[in-house]
Formats: structure tokens, sequence, C-alpha cells
């Protein structure tokens, strides 16, 4: 293998040790050592074992005994010899690799602590850039600053230090073996490729398998871009002045969607576990077949058995590097890419990421992102007037940040027909991407398997909302699976009573309010609702406009029935309301963000995806 290729797998290793020291750094330094240890270990082992095997294949060429560190290898070796210098060389390989296999273990468990730390300085840094005035260099700020938070940086670096200069390696050893190969025997060359052809194919699966986690990450990753961007947006007002850690970065970091897209990656980078099981099974089969054709063919005795069993080793140490690698980019590229789009996604809007107004007519400007308006509530009435709705959506924390707030977001930004067309066809869902099918006893209750009791008291809190012949009129009762479809099929008023029974309420911060469903309800379960949301919810979304349904995000509870029950009026009422009247009734006064779409369905399609 030329010098150059040397020197590149050099620096390749060079550049794994120095992504792991930075990924261990916030994991203490004994446990840096020991991944730094046990990732050396496996690198030096490694390249002994290719060593040795260059050595054997340099022997056997020249034809001469060759003395290495006091162990003479010979120019013509038995089988019993050549079998035992190949047992040894594949243990040594073996072990090497386990060491490698531990410390990129270790690395990706210990570093855990050390990405916490970096995505929370880096989320932290945007949170006080959203309280700085606008300035030119912020656009770069707000960039950098959430390349760090999600770990770009850190992706980036790895793939361009390991993954391509192990590709290169891996190709090069691969030809090189093959060239080799065919100057022994042309015959055994072709049958070991068509050999090889058919080893690989079973590898199919596996890469099956890792596409599947990469598109996992693919989407985890471009849900934690939108929810990073609308978090940002929507949580700079709750930030309060001079925190160094804004409230909202813990509920971020400790989110399941993060969670997620870290064990994606994870799978990734730990799928060469499960190709390594394979491919130690496929080419130990591509080596029993060339081993027995060539003693087949009576070469063994005539020429030796150390050219073929050295060639063999190094056709599996090349192979593997090169199928691994292959492997591991199959699934990097596609999140990688994703990653890289966040920068782009920042710059989007040629203005600042976040403006604020004391006038909510600036929020009328048509450009397609969302603004903060700093204005108090109930402000302007023609811009927080809050019209009867026709959705009814509950959102769980987890499903606000997850799912529903990323993908509203976008759907409205696409245009004001779109906004509209989702709005008037969801009556209610529990995921907004891909909504789960569960039966209606796991909806209402959270729990897959109800106990007897717990299915009782269901009964009669459907009976007390008035939905148990709604119930009974289902196929299976409470056992009937509701998927997205079976929940839009319901009639708007079930479907409203459906979203604001207690169990579903109990964890609930944000809801679409159906007007109409309120009113639909008998006069006590009405006004039990509208108690119940006052008390439990924090955040009421609400179509704002007539003519294009935008949700008004306020970030106090604002509950308006068509009649005024209760000491909740309909929306011209409610709009008369100053702060210390709704402070009397229970609400608190805060900052609204409006969300303006763009007619430009084509343009935003580019700008979000």
């Amino acid at each position: 293998m030329p010098l150059s290729s040397h020197a590149t797998r050099l620096r390749r290793m060079l550049g794994v040790l120095g992504w792991v020291t930075a990924v261990c750094v916030g994991a203490g330094r004994a446990r840096a050592v020991a991944v730094l240890a046990c990732t050396l270990a496996g690198i030096l082992g490694q390249a002994a074992a290719f060593g040795v095997v260059l050595l054997f294949i340099n022997v056997q060429r020249a034809g001469e005994p060759l003395v290495f560190a006091g162990v003479t290898i010979p120019s013509r070796l038995d089988l019993a010899a050549a079998l035992a210098w190949v047992g040894l060389v594949l243990v040594a390989a073996f072990v090497a690799a386990a060491c490698a296999y531990l410390g990129e273990s270790l690395s990706l468990t210990l570093g855990r602590s050390a990405l916490d730390a970096v995505q929370r300085r880096g989320l932290a840094g945007l949170g006080r850039m959203h309280r700085i005035a606008s300035s030119p260099a912020r656009q770069t700020h707000v960039e950098d600053a959430a390349r760090r938070a999600l770990g770009g940086d850190a992706i980036s670096f790895l793939r361009v230090s390991m993954l391509i200069p192990r590709l290169i390696v891996a190709t090069v050893s691969f030809l090189v073996f093959f060239a080799g190969l065919f100057m022994l025997d042309t015959r055994l060359t072709l049958v070991v490729i068509g050999v090889l052809a058919l080893a690989l194919a079973p590898l199919a699966v596996v890469n099956v398998r890792l596409v599947k986690a990469a598109r996992a990450y693919e989407d985890t990753a471009r849900g934690q871009s939108s929810v990073l961007r609308r978090t940002l947006d929507l949580a700079a007002a709750q930030s309060l002045p001079g925190s160094p850690t804004p409230p909202w970065i813990d509920a971020y970091l400790d989110h399941p969607l993060r969670h997620r897209a870290f064990n994606a990656l994870r799978q990734i980078l730990l799928a060469r576990r499960r190709v390594g099981l394979v491919q130690n099974l496929l080419f130990g089969a591509v080596i029993a077949t060339a081993l027995v054709l060539y003693i087949a063919s009576g070469r063994g005795e005539r020429d030796g058995w150390g050219p073929l069993l050295a060639y063999l080793i190094a056709f599996r140490i090349a192979a593997g590097h090169l199928t691994t690698t292959l492997t591991l980019l199959t699934g990097f590229n596609r999140f990688h890419a994703k990653l890289a789009r966040l920068a782009e996604f920042l710059r989007a809007a040629d203005a600042p990421v976040v403006e604020t107004a004391a006038d909510p007519a600036a929020a009328t400007d048509r450009s397609p992102r969302l603004r903060v308006v700093d204005t108090p509530l109930p402000g302007s009435a023609a811009d927080h007037r809050l019209e009867p709705g026709t959705v009814t959506y509950l959102l769980t924390p987890r499903r606000l940040t997850a799912y529903a707030l990323p993908m509203l977001c976008r759907r409205m930004t696409r245009g004001r027909r779109a906004g509209a067309r989702l709005l008037s066809s969801l009556a209610f869902t529990g995921d907004l991407w891909r909504p789960p099918a569960m039966p209606l006893s796991h909806l209402m209750t959270g729990e897959a398997n109800p106990g007897p009791e717990r299915r009782e008291r269901l009964r009669e809190t459907l009976a007390a909302w008035g939905l148990a012949e709604l119930v009974s009129s289902l196929p299976g009762g409470l056992d009937t699976v509701m998927g997205e479809e079976e929940l839009r099929g319901l009639p708007p008023d079930a479907a409203a009573a459906l979203a604001l029974i207690p169990g579903f309420l109990a964890d609930a911060s944000v809801l679409f309010v159906s007007w109409s469903g309120l009113n639909g309800m008998s006069a006590p379960a009405r006004n039990d609702a509208i108690e119940r949301l006052r008390r439990d919810a924090a955040v009421v979304l609400a179509g704002s406009r007539p003519h294009a349904p935008v949700p008004a995000v306020a970030s106090a509870v604002v509950v308006a029935a068509d009649d005024g029950v209760s000491g909740i009026g309909p929306p011209a009422w409610f709009a008369a309301l100053d702060a210390r009247q709704l402070e009397e009734r229970g609400f608190t006064a805060a900052r609204t963000a409006v969300a303006v779409p763009d007619d430009d369905d084509e343009d935003d399609e580019e700008w979000m995806d």
C-alpha cells in the first residue's frame, strides 16, 4: 500500500481521536483517557494486523524468509503453519476491533453529558440573542449557535475526518488486493469476485435497517430544526431579562424528540457492530470457498499456502473497511444534509429571525416568517379578536414541541389556502404527522390496557359528558381503534367534546377550541369544560381572522364561547377587556405571537424543506 494511503489513514485516526477527545471533555478526564486508550488500542491493533499481512505478502512474493522482531517468516508454509499464522492475525484483528468498538461505545455514552453542555450553551446563546437588538452580525451568530446547539459541527467533523478518508483508504486497499490476487491467479480472482458479490447481497438487509435509522434521525433532526426555531420565536418573551439559561431550554433538552434523535444517531454510529458480525460470517465463507478451490487445484502443494492466505486476510480487511464505510455513508449523507440546511433555514428570512414591534400592525407584513408582536393583551381588536373556530385539537407538551407546532407553522406559512384547508379539515387527531391508531380507551386514559375500574369510571365520565350514546354506536365501543380517518369522521361537536374530557386534559398545555362544540354541550358540561380550561390549560390557540384562520398563539388562557357563559364572553366582549380585568378573571396578560402566512406556496416549500 502506498505511503500516501498510510498517511491518510493516520490522519483519519488522528481525526477520530480529536473528535473523541472533544466529545469526552465534559465527561471527566479519567473517562476521556479510558475512551482514548480503548480507541488507540483498537487503531494500533488493526494497523499491526494489516502490517503483518503486508509483510506476509512481501515475503511470499520475494520467495526468501524474513526475520522481523525476532520472528522468522518463512517463504513457504505448510498448511498447518499457514493456518496458525492466519489464526493469530485474525485473533489480533478481532481483539483490536473489540477495543475500537468499546472505545466508540464509551465515547458515545460518556460524551452525552458533553453534548448536553454544548447544546445548553448554544441554546442559551440563542436565547440571549433574541433579546439583543438587530445587528448585521446577528444572522451569523444565530447560525453558529444553532449549529453548535444541534451538534452540526461535531457531525460534520466526524463525517469529513473519518468517513471520507476511510472510504478512500478502503477503496485503495480493495484495488491493491484484487490487483495482487489477479497477478497470482486470474481464474481464482474471478471466482472470489463472484463469491463476494453473492456474499455481499445479504448486507442489503442490514443496509435497509441503517437507512431506516438514518431516516428516523432525518425526521427528528428536521423536527429539531423546526422545534428549535419555533420554540425560540415563541419563548423569546418568556426569557427573563439577564437570565443566562431561559427555563424552556431545560424542557427542550429533556424532550423525547431530542432523545429519539440522539438514539437514532447512536444506532447509525454503532451499526457497524451488526454489520461486522454479518461481514465476518460472509467473508469467512468467501475465504473458505477460495481455500477449497485453491486446494482442489493443487496450487497449495506447488506454490505454498502463504500467498493465498495473506491475500485473503488483506481482502477481509479491505472489504470490511469498504462495506462498513459505504453502509455508514448511506445513513450519514441523508441526515447530515438536513442538519446542514439548518443554516439556510435560519438565513431564509432576509431580516433578523425575530422582530419585535410595539404596534401589532407590524404583523401585517406578509413575509414568510413568524414574528413576535411585543404588545400586551388584549391589544388591538382587529388583531386579537377570537373568531369562532372550526378545529378542536388537544396538544400535550410532547405533541406541541414534537409534532404540532412545527407542522402547523409549516402549513400556515405555505399559504392562506393551505392553512385554511388544514384547519377546516382536522377535527381531532392525536398526532399531526403520523396519527397513531389506538383503541378509544387508550386515547382517553393514556393507558394501553385500562383495568375494569378505570373503564367503569371512563364510562361514567362519558355519560356525564353526553358521549355515552356516541361511544356505544361505535363498532367496538371503548375498544374501537381510532386513527386519523376515524377521528376526522366524527361529528365536529363530538370531537370537541372528546377533546375536553378530563382524561385528555390532564396534561394539556395547548388546546384548539371549537366554540360551536362548546355551545353544543349541556350547560353543566360547558361550564365544567370552561372552568377546567381556565384552571388547567396554559395556552390556547384559536382562529384569529375570518378570511384566513391563522392561529394567534397567546401565552394567556383565553376561552370565548358564542354566548357569555361563566363570565367568558364572545370575541368582541373579550377584546374590550383590559389587562386588569383579565387578571381578575384568572388570566395573565402576556405577549402574543402572530403567525402571518405567505401566498406563494412554492417559495415557502423551498424555504421550509
